[in-house]
């Protein structure tokens, strides 16, 4: 059912449940317990993060998103 899914509707079956928003999302990594929004280690959490954020256009969508 999950690969009928994916070819035929476009898009994975939620495979995880989000531990702090209960969101379903597709995780392709088995051990991922968090949603990108919710995520510990994520933002500003993140050892590298410095407040630092830029903002791009992916060109082939033109969704907007923010990275550091």
């Amino acid at each position: 059912m999950r690969q009928h899914h994916t070819k035929v509707h476009g898009d994975p079956l939620p495979n995880r449940e989000c531990s702090g928003c209960g969101t379903e999302f597709y995780g392709p990594k088995a051990r991922r317990e968090f949603c990108s929004e919710c995520n510990p280690n994520a933002g500003e959490h993140n050892g590298n993060w410095q407040g630092a954020q830029e903002t791009t256009t992916y060109d082939r969508c033109d969704e907007t998103f923010t990275y550091y």
